[in-house]
């Protein structure tokens, strides 16, 4: 996906899935798979002509708006799984506890505590402005 995702960024038109299968040297399928999975995270563009079968696609070009974008679909994947652990846990707690599994159970608690921190970062990291988030990544950098 990585592969596809560059060659589409240093493309200055819209692209076909022929392209792609010829530029990078794969199929039919797995380019039209990693296209629709590009565009399914945001990253790529379909653009249909009225008239014509055909889909070109054209990749994302703000950088803080594929930063967003990938940070959404990583929280998705990995991080809200994780956070239905925090539930798992409590459910069973007594489960855990009485069958000497406390180790565990205090382990993934912290586990799911950090999780859950995380994910407060990155709800304010989206509601926050790229202009914010450069100047309190370069602030330390500051000198008076």
């Amino acid at each position: 996906m990585l592969s596809v995702h560059a060659w589409l960024l240093i493309q200055s038109n819209p692209q076909p899935t022929d392209a792609a299968m010829e530029a990078l040297n794969m199929s039919r399928g797995r380019a039209h798979t990693v296209l629709q999975e590009l565009v399914d995270w945001k990253l790529a563009h379909p653009i249909k002509r009225i008239g014509t079968r055909q889909i070109k696609y054209v990749a994302e070009q703000d950088p803080w708006t594929m930063l967003l974008a990938i940070l959404h679909q990583r929280k998705n994947r990995e991080l809200v799984p994780l956070l239905e652990l925090a539930k798992w846990n409590d459910e069973h707690k007594k489960e855990l506890l009485n069958s000497g599994q406390e180790a565990f159970h205090s382990r993934l608690s912290v586990i799911v505590n950090r999780a859950s921190q995380l994910n407060q970062a990155l709800d304010v990291a989206k509601s926050e402005s790229e202009s914010w988030w450069w100047s309190w990544i370069l602030s330390p950098l500051r000198t008076k």
